[in-house]
Formats: C-alpha cells, structure tokens, sequence
C-alpha cells in the first residue's frame, strides 16, 4: 500500500486543477449512463444518483464523484489510505482519509506507536522486533 500512497502523494504534489473533458463538462451534473460510456470509472454497489458529477485528471483518473470538495489535487493535502479489498475479479476498492482528517489519523497511530514504546524502553522503529521477540519468548516458555 505504500506504493499507492506514494503515487498519490506525487499526484497531489502536482497539483492537477481539474480540467474539463470535450465530451463531459467536469463539476456539472451530467447524466450517469453518459460518463460512463465515456469511460469514466463507477463502482458497483455504490449509489449513484441519475446525475453525477465527473473528475477528470487527464492521464490520471476520471471518476463518478460522489463529493469531492477541492478544485485542484494539491487542495487535498495530507493523504493516508486506511484500508483496501477486493470487490469485484481485478477490482479493489481503496478506503482513505485526506487532509486534516489525514493529520488527525497520523497523530493518534503515533500516539500509540509512543504509547507500547514507552514501557519497552525502545524507539518506534525498534518495536516490530521487540515486540516479536517478546510473543515468540512467551510461546517458547
């Protein structure tokens, strides 16, 4: 997941306004069943009204939208993906937090990371391995 972290991160930095497609008019209401024939990625299962909105960052993406709120990628900030799965053959579904929400989530998984270091006496990048040796010497005794 880091991999897709850092290619968001490096389309954010870019700071792509959102431009707007000769067939689509981005940010307008515009039928469903037109972007998608236009090739515009949808998810099954979400809902959708019978007018959605569509972003298109050329060479990127272009996606139904459901509420985003900024007019160029760099707007987005701070980016963490919380987590992903399958939900459909090749498709996976990516859940994430962006900008404030994204500082706020950082802060409380370091505020943890600190918390099990703390009575460790070890630094955060040490505690995968004291925490192993420590289950695996629980498991041996």
């Amino acid at each position: 997941m880091q991999a897709l972290e850092d290619c968001a991160f490096t389309h954010i930095a870019r700071d792509y306004a959102y431009v707007q497609a000769p067939q689509l008019c981005v940010f307008k209401q515009i039928l469903q069943q037109l972007c998608i024939h236009a090739g515009a990625v949808f998810m099954a299962g979400e809902q959708y009204g019978d007018e959605v909105r569509v972003i298109d960052i050329p060479g990127v993406s272009m996606e139904l939208c459901g509420g985003t709120h900024v007019t160029r990628t760099g707007q987005i900030g701070a980016f963490k993906i919380l987590s992903e799965g399958g939900i459909a053959s090749g498709v996976r579904r990516l859940e994430a937090v962006a900008g404030p929400a994204a500082v706020d989530h950082m802060n409380t998984l370091d505020s943890v990371v600190r918390a099990i270091g703390q009575p460790l006496k070890a630094k955060n990048e040490e505690l995968p391995a004291r925490v192993t040796g420590m289950v695996l010497h629980m498991h041996a005794g």
